[in-house]
């Protein structure tokens, strides 16, 4: 990884990312147990930092960046936030947006409510309430031993959902026919006509479960890259 910067968010907290690359802005947002680092090992930051401003984030809670044991730290809004404040300190108005599980649902409420981007893609996650108490109660007794990731769970509660309809940028959404955590293929699958009457994409790749639409970089990046690169 080349050197981490930092900005502190407006609650104070201080959130690590990385520039790579020359071009459009490009942010990249990584699964729930991991940080930036995920893009790299994958080597999609070395693919498209060719053509874009490659910007990894750590997550709050994450990586390098600060973490707290309070839920409330973990609030949509608090992300949201630091994604605008990084994206502000590159010097960029406008950028693209990639979210890959935890990842995508923060990218998710992103492209919801701001008006800042031009493309986001949603990899593995669908609509509507994801976090239901009986996933939350799930994941809470598998995280029960790890404070930080018991506190990022329990913030979850105070996620709204999100519909096709609220979206405000062009999004592709990626699963794959494996991508049954928490039945991520059979969600989208049903939501399909919800995806069609909002114009959102949903793109399937045979074979491929959850690890696998991020480690197959030579299958999917370049279905992202093509989208990322429509007018």
């Amino acid at each position: 990884m080349t050197n981490t910067r930092f900005i502190t968010s407006s609650d104070g907290a201080r959130i690590a990312y990385e520039v790579c690359g020359s071009g459009p802005a490009l942010v990249l947002l990584h699964g729930f147990e991991n940080d930036r680092r995920q893009w790299h090992e994958q080597r999609w930051v070395e693919r498209l930092c060719r053509e874009h401003m490659v910007i990894p984030v750590d997550l709050r809670g994450c990586g390098e960046s600060d973490v707290s044991s309070d839920p409330a730290y973990y609030a949509p809004e608090a992300h949201m936030n630091d994604i605008h404040t990084i994206v502000d300190a590159c010097g960029a108005v406008a950028f693209a947006l990639v979210g890959f599980s935890w990842g995508a649902t923060v990218a998710r409420h992103l492209v919801a409510h701001s008006d800042r981007i031009t493309r986001c893609v949603l990899m593995s996650t669908y609509f509507g309430q994801y976090f239901t108490e009986a996933l939350l109660a799930a994941q809470m007794e598998h995280y029960a031993h790890h404070p930080i990731l018991s506190a990022r769970i329990r913030g979850l509660r105070a996620w709204p959902g999100v519909e096709p309809s609220d979206l405000r940028a062009p999004t592709l959404i990626i699963t794959g026919t494996k991508d049954d955590d928490y039945s991520v293929v059979t969600m989208l699958q049903a939501q399909r006509p919800a995806l069609n009457a909002a114009g959102v994409g949903l793109e399937v790749f045979e074979g491929l479960d959850h690890g696998g639409l991020i480690e197959t970089v030579t299958v999917v990046l370049p279905r992202v890259q093509a989208f990322l690169a429509e007018p």
